[in-house]
């Protein structure tokens, strides 16, 4: 077991100690509530990369994008939340589908990216801007040669990417066998499946904003990719023709905008909010955080050990409903003890609800010490003004009457 009782109070390391913030910057909560040399660099850099999956994904990566005005300030270098995820616009029902960027601005008009689709057995083209479509068909003709390679993302983070190897033949591309790596191979088509209920069936190959070609077709089949990029690479020339002399914005009145977006995995999810829970402890307490009480769930944290699923908390249904009848323009978030379940002790509960959403919960500890049994804490983040403040029973009473 790591020996919490000095150093940083996820790993015991000694230092190098780096600011550690109790609720995510990416969140909008400021600068105001921060650890100091309380957690190394080595942990708060791991933690980056699932915070930052979970804070650009699912629920909450839609509400950073569409009701928090600005990310973490950064000076002139602050910008708004990003969201990973790909958008299709429809301009009809029944008509035509485009995969968009959704720019930095929510308000700003979706830009269309540069798409070659087969739409009712041809081939079709199209993008926002004409300088765009020409690097994207200089793009595929680089990568459409005798060998290609096509890349399949991988399901988990835990698991490996799949690359897929193509030859041409006379009768267009054959696929010869696949394998796992670890690390993705940069010159390489990327393969993902159509949405059929919101584009159907026609299959499409476009470049992403940042670069990196993508073909979608049903059910990621490499054979059917196979085929469309066979008749893609015979018909480059006359596409490169046919959109250089009739490249059009077209304008989409009152466009929909279907946005996909992944999940985070569950585990990721619970470490996020465990991560803010225990970090909530150490800023009342350095000492108390310490406890060997806590040693399950900062491990857990660091390293996602354990199941994530038995981390729920157990939901207190007026606590709940409370929680839910809190204004949604502000993340609130509530440490309160509770009896365990022999009744024989308190254990310490952490639960939030970010930008009006579902309330989340977890157990960060059980047998708490004495300091931490009759501990009620409430507090509440203004993600666009990136404050913290800190309520009482009485208080958060008051202000949720006002609200």
């Amino acid at each position: 077991m790591i020996d919490r009782t000095k150093g940083c109070i996820y790993c015991g390391q000694d230092g190098p100690y780096k600011d550690e913030h109790v609720i995510p910057a990416g969140l909008g909560a400021g600068d105001d509530w921060l650890l100091k040399d309380l957690v190394c660099k080595v942990c708060n850099n791991g933690f980056s990369a699932f915070e930052s999956r979970v804070q650009r994904r699912a629920e909450i990566g839609v509400n950073r994008r569409s009701l928090q005005r600005a990310g973490r300030d950064r000076g002139s270098k602050t910008r708004p939340p990003a969201l990973e995820a790909v958008a299709t616009l429809l301009s009809r029902p029944d008509g035509p589908c485009f995969e968009t960027e959704l720019g930095d601005d929510p308000l700003q008009a979706p830009r269309l990216l540069p798409s070659v689709s087969l739409v009712r057995g041809l081939l079709e083209g199209g993008g926002t801007f004409a300088y765009e479509i020409g690097e994207f068909l200089n793009e595929l003709e680089r990568l459409l040669q005798d060998d290609l390679v096509l890349m399949r993302a991988r399901p988990t983070p835990r698991e490996p990417y799949m690359r897929i190897c193509l030859a041409l033949r006379p009768d267009g591309y054959e696929v010869l066998d696949a394998m796992a790596l670890a690390v993705p191979e940069t010159d390489a088509i990327w393969i993902e499946p159509l949405q059929q209920d919101l584009t159907g069936e026609d299959p499409v190959v476009f470049m992403r904003a940042k670069g990196g070609v993508v073909v979608r077709v049903v059910n990621a089949n490499d054979a059917a990719a196979a085929s469309f990029l066979s008749r893609v690479r015979e018909e480059l020339p006359g596409l490169r023709h046919g959109l250089a002399t009739s490249t059009k914005v077209e304008i989409i009145p009152q466009p929909v905008i279907h946005v996909r977006t992944l999940q985070p995995e569950e585990d990721e999810m619970a470490r996020f909010v465990a991560k803010m829970g225990f970090n909530l402890v150490a800023h009342e307490s350095a000492e108390l955080c310490r406890h060997a009480c806590f040693d399950g769930i900062s491990e857990f944290i660091r390293s996602s050990a354990g199941q994530a699923s038995r981390l729920a908390a157990p939901m207190d249904e007026p606590i709940v409903a409370f929680m839910n009848a809190l204004a949604a323009k502000r993340h609130w978030v509530m440490l309160f003890a509770r009896p365990s379940a022999d009744g024989q002790s308190m254990g310490l509960v952490f639960l939030c609800r970010l930008y009006g959403g579902e309330v989340q919960g977890v157990t960060l500890a059980e047998d708490v010490p004495t300091e931490l049994a009759d501990v009620q804490l409430f507090v509440v983040a203004d993600y666009n003004t990136q404050t913290i403040e800190r309520y009482d029973q009485d208080a958060l009473l008051e202000l949720v009457a006002g609200r």
